[in-house]
C-alpha cells in the first residue's frame, strides 16, 4: 500500500496538469492525474473488499477466524 501511495505522489507531482477522461462519448471535467489515480485505486480496493468475501464459502471464512 505504501508503494502505491508513494508512486501516486511521485506521478501527481510530475504530472500536475489536469486531464479529462473520455468514456463512451462522455467527457469528465479536468482533474489532475494524481487525483484520478487515487480515486481509481480507492474504488478498486473498496470493490475488492466487497466482492471477494462473497465469493469465498462460509466454511473457509470460519476456519480462518478460528486459527487466530
Amino acid at each position: 500500500m505504501a508503494l502505491w501511495l508513494s508512486g501516486i505522489a511521485i506521478l501527481s507531482v510530475q504530472n500536475a496538469t489536469p486531464i479529462s477522461l473520455k468514456f463512451i462519448g462522455f467527457q469528465s471535467i479536468q482533474i489532475p492525474l494524481g487525483v484520478i489515480l487515487s480515486l481509481s485505486i480507492s474504488a478498486g480496493i473498496i470493490i475488492t473488499a466487497i466482492i471477494v468475501p462473497s465469493l469465498l464459502p462460509m466454511g473457509q471464512i470460519k476456519g480462518r477466524q478460528e486459527d487466530f
